[in-house]
């Protein structure tokens, strides 16, 4: 057991010994270090950037539904003044745009909250749903209100 220790301890002094004399760590190591670190800073980068644009999409998507959120209770009221009629034309119409409207808010929270991998994909999906409601307000809403 002291031989062990011994030369352990004899291995250890020599190595650091070594690296002493040499002027530290190696270049040929720095480097390496070098560049592994600037590697970890792009990768950081990159989810940061990755995060602001989840950020800014999620945000102009909210901005969007409420947009239509406030378009729909506005033609709400509207089909109320206009009476029963205007309620039996458009109202099946106005409830279904509310509620994939509901629909596009609930899934975007329940993503964010998840947050899978295939963000791209989603923001694809999603945005194309959100324009297809934002076309049927418009097609229903038209001269309207």
């Amino acid at each position: 057991m002291k031989f062990f220790n011994f030369g352990f301890v004899f291995v250890l002094f020599v190595a650091i010994a070594l690296l002493l004399m040499n002027g530290g760590i190696p270049q040929k190591y720095l480097k390496d270090i070098d560049r592994n670190e600037g590697a970890h800073r792009e990768v950081k980068n990159d989810r940061t950037t990755a995060l602001n644009d989840w950020q800014s999409f999620v945000d102009q998507s909210e901005q969007t539904i409420a947009a239509n959120e406030k378009r729909i209770a506005a033609f709400k009221e509207t089909i109320e003044e206009a009476g029963p009629k205007a309620l039996v034309q458009y109202g099946t119409a106005v409830d279904e745009l509310e509620q994939q409207n509901s629909d596009l808010k609930r899934i975007l929270r329940v993503y964010s909250e998840q947050r899978l991998i295939d963000r791209e994909h989603f923001q694809s999906i999603f945005r194309q749903r959100l324009d297809s409601v934002g076309r049927s307000i418009q097609k229903v809403f038209k001269d309207n209100v």
